[in-house]
């Protein structure tokens, strides 16, 4: 679900200028063996990958993250200092990826929208609050580095 709303949506994402990498998954990519899916216009760079091998290149390029609330992701954001927006999977035994959330929400650094409420004004309003930028060509460089 999260996957299709940001592939559907992703015109509609911010207001602003965005570079985006989304991490899909293997079996989402229809086959592609990992190639990168890219869609360009006046405002909106967004790439589509099934896998990055070097997580800790695409944290620290990173301005905000949209993500799924696992314990792995939850201690990468932790250690990393991140904003995020977390989406719960909401099939997660026990609920466990919502209190996940809620523990890195206490931080500060996070902010917690439920699947079942997705959508595009909640996820432009995380986007569009002020975010630092560097030159665009160093980060498109710093983009073909993650993406290799």
């Amino acid at each position: 679900a999260m996957n299709k709303f940001f592939d559907t949506h992703k015109r509609h994402l911010s207001d602003q200028p965005l570079q985006v990498i989304h991490i899909v998954g293997k079996s989402n990519m229809d086959g592609s063996d990992n190639k990168v899916k890219t869609y360009e216009d006046e405002t909106l760079s967004y790439k589509q990958v099934a896998y990055i091998e070097n997580m800790d290149l695409l944290y620290k390029w990173a301005d905000k993250i949209i993500a799924r609330a696992g314990a792995t992701t939850i201690a990468e954001l932790f250690y990393y200092q991140k904003e995020a927006l977390l989406i719960p999977y909401p099939h997660a035994n026990d609920n466990h990826q919502l209190y996940n959330a809620k523990a890195y929400v206490e931080s500060g650094r996070g902010t917690i929208l439920e699947q079942q409420y997705l959508n595009d004004s909640d996820v432009s309003k995380f986007l569009d609050q002020s975010t630092k930028q560097a030159p665009t060509s160093k980060r498109e460089a710093d983009i073909q580095a993650i993406l290799a």
